[in-house]
């Protein structure tokens, strides 16, 4: 009888210690759940800013609307902001796009997908490409506006009449 009295303290014992054991182990399971879960919830917030911040530049320098949500962004030492679209598999992939913007927000390159790399994409290549049009064709309008024609002698970038 001693015996199973003896037997019978030592179950109990024991199944104490299991549920002990038991629910330091889900106490400390539900703890790392929540740990994940908030983990995971920053996380997902900053991706999520990430990604605003990223459509918020690709915005800023004129990227296509449909492009606009896939864009890889890197940052040059002397502060030129790269931004990277189109490609094909990734935004930086074979055909991609290419704008760059100086620390003031000012794109200095544009070059949309599948155009040829070149000085033709500098902003201010366009610029003095655009001018000159707009000057070539304020002559021709100038030249025509007479009634007998007028002639236009260039010489070193001055222009006599």
């Amino acid at each position: 009888m001693a015996r199973d009295a003896e037997l019978d303290r030592l179950k109990v014992a024991q199944d104490v210690a299991f549920q002990r054991k038991q629910n330091a182990y889900q106490a400390q399971q539900t703890a790392c759940v929540k740990a994940f879960k908030t983990r995971l919830e920053q996380v997902r917030a900053s991706s999520k800013k990430r990604r605003k911040e990223k459509k918020s530049i690709a915005e800023k320098a004129g990227v296509p609307l449909q492009y606009q949500d896939n864009v890889l962004i890197s940052t040059d030492p002397d502060g030129i902001t790269n931004i990277y679209f189109g490609g094909i598999g990734k935004p930086n992939g074979t055909g991609h796009g290419h704008y760059a913007m100086d620390r003031n927000g000012t794109v200095t390159y544009r070059r949309e997908p599948f155009d040829p790399h070149g000085a033709q994409n500098f902003e201010e290549n366009r610029r003095e490409e655009v001018t000159l049009r707009m000057a070539q064709i304020a002559i021709n309008q100038w030249a025509r506006s007479a009634a007998t024609p007028r002639v236009l002698q260039s010489e070193d970038s001055d222009f006599k009449v």
